[in-house]
């Protein structure tokens, strides 16, 4: 006699489940098409139980995250697959969560984001799984989380320049997206920048384009060329300017500044001081232009005062305050 176990979910939550794994399988089949996407994304705004079924579907990578996701479709066999699919708590027979065309796909899920940071002075690079390249300016904190849907990087402090490859592997359907604490920023094949502070995401387009979507805004997302850039909260972009000409040089350990508030420059010569570096606040708005070594703090301050009215105060090795002359 065959025992009927209680499902751990409503009929309601099943449901919303199965259209998850329907739309997963959908989402990745050599048909999909723009509108395929554009469907599942009003899917998924349709009802918070789209959501919360979609994310349980992304939960499994957490639970074998150990797995490359280059890999795990050959390292699991079908038996594993089913052990991934139990775990939702769902049936597998004919009926049950994935059809045999969906679940095939399950292991590009899960593979596990990477956290990347950088310290005081220090820059990092970094090629991804796709080719695309990244960028770590010194004091910043990223995590990487590739699916096999979306390219999401999530910068939380910091600055990054960014190039993006073409997804090869998976026939440039997935899109590459820089995620802040303000909003998103699409890439549109292309290379750019994205600095982020408590207040605003500041974003320098180098090549080609990306879309910015701040997060509380229901207008369509704002294009941004090569050669712009702009700053954009939660609720709204601001007015696209000319990009500074040299602002990636920090790569190369330099700073690249043109008619820049002293604040803003004394902000980024911090990330590369061990210790407090300041200024008075009656030069804060001081306008600044030069280039300075970022990996001697001691040169870039002497070129400063050698060129502008401000001198150094420096109580210690670590206490640093520029004054006015």
């Amino acid at each position: 006699m065959h025992t009927q176990h209680p499902s751990r979910y409503s009929a309601a939550e099943t449901q919303a489940i199965r259209e998850a794994a329907d739309w997963y399988a959908r989402l990745l089949a050599e048909t999909a098409t723009p509108r395929d996407q554009h469907d599942w994304q009003s899917w998924l705004a349709s009802s918070p139980a789209h959501q919360q079924a979609w994310n349980r579907l992304q939960d499994v990578r957490s639970r074998f995250g150990q797995i490359p996701g280059d890999i795990a479709s050959t390292v699991l066999g079908r038996n594993r697959r089913r052990e991934v699919l139990r775990s939702l708590g769902l049936p597998l027979a004919a009926g049950g969560l994935l059809a045999a065309g969906a679940y095939r796909y399950l292991p590009d899920i899960l593979a596990h984001p990477d956290q990347l940071r950088t310290g005081t002075a220090e820059r990092r690079q970094f090629q991804l799984d796709d080719g695309s390249e990244i960028f770590l300016n010194a004091a910043t904190d990223v995590s990487i989380a590739f699916d096999a849907l979306f390219r999401r990087i999530q910068l939380r402090e910091g600055e990054i320049l960014v190039q993006t490859h073409p997804d090869r592997a998976f026939n440039n359907k997935r899109p590459f997206i820089v995620e802040t604490p303000h909003g998103s920023i699409q890439a549109l094949g292309t290379r750019f920048l994205v600095q982020v502070d408590p207040q605003t995401t500041q974003v320098q387009v180098m090549e080609h384009a990306v879309a910015i979507r701040p997060m509380q805004s229901a207008t369509p997302p704002l294009r941004l060329a090569a050669g712009q850039q702009t700053l954009f909260d939660s609720q709204r972009t601001h007015a696209i300017q000319a990009a500074t000409p040299g602002s990636d040089a920090w790569q190369h350990g330099m700073l690249s500044i043109v008619d820049t508030p002293l604040s803003q420059v004394a902000a980024s010569l911090s990330r590369y001081h061990h210790g407090h570096l300041g200024y008075d606040p009656s030069i804060a708005d001081m306008r600044i232009s030069g280039v300075f070594p970022l990996d001697n703090i001691e040169q870039a301050l002497g070129a400063m005062t050698d060129t502008f009215p401000i001198r150094v105060r420096q109580r210690t090795k670590y206490w640093i305050t520029l004054m006015p002359r």
